[in-house]
């Protein structure tokens, strides 16, 4: 089918739900391509979008042609609730290409958009490019480890993400998964990940929540910019533990644990990064960074970090949080505050730039 299109009246609601147990399928809407043919598009257009238990909006190919593009526009209201943990890459608003070919876009338009422990994703596990992820809302909250995303898992680049609301919250992590709620562009092999931007009004991170452009190996990761015309606030850590809630661009070593569950799935990551950590830009009247959270760019590899910057009225750091650079072999990372009123540090929180091993560091 060329197209699969829901339609409702102004006053529909379209509800998915349900998984079979012992197929472990979801129930939802999908499109596939195996062969030369592109996959079929999808698009619904109601006025509340409510699925749970594991349902799953996707498009997808396995071939050399391209996946069909996902356009979803809800003028009240899209929920999304994952409740069981049977059918893979399920609980999403999902493009995905496994070949050569790329992955479709994926474009969602609706009033307030409340993710849990779910997601918005477009993945490449081949050569193919993921698609483009575009997301505009009055409102976005992301809780328990629910995510906005799109990665390379192959040797294609990852699509760019592209955020626009009054006011975004990214808040918490998936306690079974310890995997945080982010907006988030990445890659773990060659493939360099997409760019990430956020246009809002009012930004709030808290409790481990992180947007963040990320490299495990080869590929680079991508750039960050955040323009925000209220206010950025990045807030605490997760809960018991000393993992921030961040703001980054990096290039990451994998702890014992990941790179365990990355071998489970036949994917060999390296011991170190070698690909470039991309840059970070907020432009805000006030940026509060407190409670342990941190902003930075940082490389673990031989790669080099990216740039930081921050345009801002007013800067603060309280409770030992921190706007840092680091690197540990490659060029360093350079910090650039222009500050139109008040730089405020308390309670041992700091700007830095530091370089270990044999990395160089940045300036200030």
């Amino acid at each position: 089918s060329d197209l699969v299109e829901v339609e409702g009246s102004a006053s529909a609601l379209i509800e998915v739900e349900g998984v079979e147990i012992s197929l472990q399928i979801a129930s939802g809407f999908a499109t596939t391509s195996f062969g030369l043919g592109q996959g079929g598009d999808i698009l619904i257009d109601t006025r509340q979008l409510y699925a749970t238990e594991e349902a799953t909006i996707i498009t997808e190919t396995f071939g050399p042609a391209a996946g069909g593009n996902l356009v979803v526009k809800a003028t009240d209201n899209i929920f999304f609730e994952l409740e069981n943990e049977f059918a893979s890459d399920s609980g999403k608003l999902f493009s995905v290409s496994y070949g050569d070919g790329n992955a479709g876009s994926i474009e969602v338009r609706t009033g307030q958009l409340v993710f849990e422990d779910s997601g918005i994703a477009s993945q490449s596990l081949g050569a193919g490019a993921g698609g483009r992820v575009r997301v505009y809302a009055r409102e976005i909250i992301l809780t328990e480890g629910a995510s906005i995303a799109s990665a390379a898992l192959g040797s294609g680049p990852g699509g760019n993400v592209l955020v626009d609301a009054d006011s975004i919250d990214v808040v918490g992590i998936d306690l079974k998964a310890f995997f945080p709620s982010t907006i988030a562009v990445s890659t773990i092999q060659s493939g360099d990940a997409g760019n990430l931007k956020i246009k809002v009004g009012q930004l709030r991170l808290q409790d481990g929540g992180r947007i963040d452009a990320s490299t495990f190996s080869t590929g680079n990761a991508g750039m960050v910019t955040i323009n925000a015309t209220e206010f950025v606030e990045v807030q605490g850590t997760v809960p018991g533990s000393i993992n921030p809630s961040l703001i980054s661009s990096s290039a990451n070593e994998v702890d014992p644990a990941l790179r365990a569950l990355f071998e489970d799935q036949g994917v060999d990551l390296p011991l170190l990064p070698s690909g470039d950590a991309g840059g970070v830009t907020i432009n805000t009247p006030q940026l509060t960074v407190r409670e342990g959270a941190q902003v930075t760019v940082r490389n673990d590899g031989s790669g080099d970090a990216g740039l930081l910057t921050v345009n801002a009225d007013t800067i603060k750091l309280t409770d030992n949080s921190g706007i840092t650079a680091s690197t540990q072999q490659g060029g360093g990372g350079n910090v650039v505050l222009n500050v139109q009123d008040v730089l405020l540090l308390r309670r041992a929180s700091q700007v830095s730039a530091e370089a270990s091993s044999a990395g160089d560091g940045g300036n200030i």
